[in-house]
């Protein structure tokens, strides 16, 4: 039998590269290029740089419910190169994109090593489309996000390293160090040591797992205790109303953050979407992982599919107030875009298993709907606050009420750092 074309073998990976192109030049068009919100918080931080008085504690130190210590080293190693020019963090946040679409590569490439998937060749297009979705045009478009695109990086080299094939001990550590990275970039990344847990005990065909399963739970118990007791407290935002888990609200945000990466068009029918998700994938996994030669296979595309999930879980706890409407934040999109591209994976794998005419038509569906989903993000990024493109003349000159509500909320706040700034020269004043 004749192999095909080489044009027609790279027509795939051409069209993959549409996506990474199309944000790119979309980050250059929009992007926010001056200090904006949480990125006047990190003010502080740099005025204890430059005294020389910074530890390591003060950077540990939780952001909310957050422990943003990696983002932290990074934006600070930025802004000894750069004089604190926020722009250059939106090429971290497209060099990480890069990363995270790299490493999906990786899963899927031992997949295709092991003759485990069907539609091999068009796979990178669905994995380009979900990865470079401009649904998650907010993280695009402002460098402070730069934390959730590296949670998710960490997760996904976690879950590469952990599911290495007859990886040493050297991959579990390397998967551990991942792991704590993860949780030290965002509150979600914690999701990762349970779901973690539950796939190493599905590598059947691995007589050292429970050795792993104990040495990953302890990293993870550590991890966790540190998170929690150390260097102060996660909580909730000031100024958030008091949780009532029992209100509908709360439930519909689930749902609703859930499928938003697929339908974030529209809430209602991104809660739908989210409805379907948990037995989706439960029909979708269940046959892999009950069968030996599979459920290795499955077992890290199960991981990510429940850390999606539960990142959905902990954005509701404490953001669930805002209800169905908030549910599609774009924010948080990129959290739950990893439990999509790995139920993309089970369908795959169980085509190649055991052929059944429905799973390719949805596979087909939910490709197509994260496209539209993307064109959507890309015209209601594009439509952003036409008053950030002056905000740095403001900035400079002090003239900043009129940009304030764009740009920072405490006008008492914004003042003190606008002035500890000029007197750095930092940001706008350098």
């Amino acid at each position: 039998m004749r192999s095909l074309p080489a044009s027609i073998r790279l027509l795939p990976w051409g069209l993959a590269a549409l996506p990474p192109i199309a944000v790119c030049l979309f980050v250059y068009r929009f992007g926010i290029f001056v200090p904006f919100w949480d990125h006047w918080d990190f003010v502080p931080i740099l005025t204890m740089r430059q005294e020389g008085t910074l530890t390591l504690e003060e950077l540990a130190r939780p952001h909310n419910a957050h422990r943003l210590l990696f983002p932290y080293l990074i934006m600070l190693a930025l802004a000894s190169a750069t004089g604190w020019e926020v722009a250059y963090e939106l090429f971290v946040n497209l060099a990480l994109g890069g990363c995270i679409a790299a490493l999906w590569f990786v899963l899927f490439q031992r997949l295709a090593a092991r003759d485990r998937l069907a539609l091999r060749p068009w796979l990178p297009i669905a994995v380009a489309i979900a990865v470079f979705s401009m649904i998650q045009w907010r993280n695009w478009l402002w460098g402070w996000q730069l934390q959730i695109f590296l949670v998710v990086a960490a997760v996904l080299l976690a879950v590469v390293l952990l599911f290495r094939p007859h990886g040493r001990g050297g991959s579990l550590a390397g998967a551990c160090g991942a792991a704590f990275v993860a949780s030290y970039s965002f509150g979600a990344g914690i999701v990762l040591w349970p779901a973690g847990l539950l796939g190493i005990l599905l590598e059947k065909d691995r007589p050292d797992r429970f050795t792993r399963a104990a040495v990953w739970t302890i990293a993870g118990l550590i991890t966790s205790y540190l998170f929690l007791f150390v260097a102060g407290t996660p909580r909730r935002a000031a100024g958030f109303p008091s949780p009532d888990y029992t209100e509908p609200s709360y439930t519909l945000f689930f749902l609703g953050a859930t499928g938003a990466s697929v339908a974030g068009f529209n809430s209602a029918l991104a809660a739908c979407i989210g409805l379907l998700a948990i037995p989706l994938l439960l029909l979708l996994a269940w046959p892999l992982v009950r069968d030996r030669d599979w459920a290795p296979s499955a077992a890290p595309f199960v991981v990510l599919a429940l850390f999606g999930l539960g990142a959905a879980f902990l954005t509701m706890l404490g953001r669930g107030h805002d209800g169905l409407y908030g549910s599609v934040e774009s924010r948080y999109t990129s959290l739950t875009i990893p439990l999509w591209i790995a139920i993309m994976a089970l369908l795959a794998m169980g085509q190649r298993r055991a052929p059944a005419p429905w799973r390719l038509p949805v596979l087909f569906a939910l490709i197509a709907a994260m496209g539209l989903t993307s064109l959507h993000g890309a015209r209601t990024g594009s439509l952003r606050d036409p008053m950030q493109a002056d905000a740095r003349e403001a900035i400079i000159s002090g003239d900043s009420r009129a940009i304030l509500p764009h740009i920072f909320p405490d006008e008492r706040r914004y003042e003190e750092r606008r002035a500890e700034l000029k007197r750095l020269g930092l940001g706008p004043f350098q």
